[in-house]
């Protein structure tokens, strides 16, 4: 079972230009994915393509970002596509990640211009998420909404890969990374308020940059340990959402999401002496994955843990997300 087993999934319609070419990118002929990150209460997503954009391209890019409403961020030569999401759709997304025990996914799938968004809630969650649902869509707002999909989670795969792979998109451009770290000496006791002596398997509720993270849990037993503000969700289904003071994900997002900027389901495992990390990846993107998350492994309150590669896994190959319970 998932940590969310319900899901909501919107597609926002011709929000995007269908034949735009910029760089590799010709949206509405190849089908992405985009990551969402949060700054100091401002959404954004990026995108990594595979050359730097020449100054045509960037103006191009400019222009497009102006018409719909959208602010670009191109610091320096650059291959990397950082855009500002409207204050109307991250007031969406911040009301959704209000919610205790709900979280927008980090990642959103893009086709023929439209947008498809998944929101992962627990099912004591429903009547709220469902409010704000049904107010978002009957909204006014520029462009046609649409609610593609309510209820359970299907198999092992996030909605938004299954509905990749429906597209007629390969798995097989996909890659699953797990590493782990082992916890050494009192590690598992002080670290990030001693959170991890907890067994079970969370996520981030969003990539973040701040002294606060916020996680969602799903416990083996609610009797919680460690020193962190903490709601009990759904008791019987072990959700719980956890507040810390820690950096952790914070270097996270520093080192992977802005440096790597490629899609990232991500999830952690947590057992007796160990935490494993499950990361999905594009193919093509690997080497600036690996080096984002040897950057991560080398930072200054991180550089003494035992980081490991464990398995890198194409998702075609036999067997390939089953264990990818996020």
């Amino acid at each position: 079972m998932k940590i969310l087993d319900l899901c909501a999934v919107l597609e926002l319609q011709d929000v995007n230009p269908k034949f735009l070419k910029v760089g590799e990118l010709r949206l509405g002929e190849r089908d992405h994915f985009h990551l969402l990150g949060n700054e100091g209460g401002k959404w954004f997503f990026y995108r990594r393509i595979r050359n730097e954009l020449n100054l045509e391209e960037r103006e191009l890019l400019q222009e497009h970002a102006s018409r719909i409403g959208m602010g670009l961020v191109l610091e320096g030569a650059t291959n990397i596509i950082k855009m500002a999401i409207p204050e109307p759709q991250g007031k969406f997304y911040s009301d959704i990640n209000k919610i205790t025990g709900c979280r927008i996914s980090p990642i959103t799938f893009q086709r023929s211009g439209n947008v498809f968004i998944s929101i992962e809630f627990p099912s004591t969650r429903r009547t709220e998420i469902s409010d704000l649902v049904m107010d978002y869509i009957s909204g006014d707002l520029p462009f046609k909404r649409r609610l593609v999909y309510v209820g359970p989670s299907r198999g092992n795969l996030p909605y938004l890969l299954n509905l990749y792979s429906a597209t007629g998109n390969s798995l097989g451009d996909l890659i699953l990374v797990k590493t782990q770290w082992a916890f050494s000496g009192d590690e598992k006791g002080s670290e990030v308020g001693g959170i991890f002596q907890n067994k079970g398997i969370l996520v981030p509720k969003q990539f973040v940059i701040g002294g606060t993270d916020e996680l969602i849990w799903k416990l083996e037993s609610t009797d919680i340990m460690g020193n962190v503000a903490q709601e009990v969700v759904d008791e019987k289904n072990g959700i719980v959402e956890m507040k810390v003071t820690s950096r952790y994900f914070s270097d996270f997002y520093r080192n992977l999401v802005k440096n790597y900027c490629g899609v990232s389901f991500f999830g952690i495992r947590c057992e007796n002496e160990m935490l494993v990390n499950y990361f999905i990846v594009e193919k093509h993107t690997i080497q600036d994955f690996l080096r984002g998350l040897h950057m991560q492994w080398s930072s200054e309150a991180r550089k003494n843990h035992q980081n490991y590669l464990v398995e890198v896994r194409d998702l075609a190959s036999r067997g390939g997300l089953n264990d990818f319970p996020f």
